[in-house]
């Protein structure tokens, strides 16, 4: 599946509404998605900087090498942790934490 600006929006509503509900971090497990496009991008860090503003965080588990490489090459690979699975992921966040 792809990850582009209108799945992304999408995923900031239901993070957004999430957060305002209580719940602080969340880990997005992206091994469906192949392609992720810069507007996706761009809403995905919307999401990082909306959860920072509330002490809350999001890592992203299982992600395919070329999704990987886009967040590597764009430097947001620094934003969220990138982790194998998503025990991986939620172990990550609670160090943060």
């Amino acid at each position: 599946s792809c990850v582009t600006a209108d799945v992304a929006a999408e995923l900031f509503t239901l993070i957004v509404e999430l957060a305002a509900d209580g719940s602080k971090h969340f880990v997005l497990d992206l091994q469906n998605a192949t392609y992720l496009d810069s507007a996706g991008l761009g809403v995905l860090l919307r999401v990082v900087r909306s959860l920072e503003e509330h002490g809350g965080r999001i890592a992203l588990a299982s992600v395919n090498p070329y999704v990987a490489s886009l967040f590597r090459i764009t430097r947001l690979d620094r934003a969220f942790p990138i982790c194998r699975d998503a025990m991986s992921a939620i172990a990550a966040l609670e160090r943060a934490a």
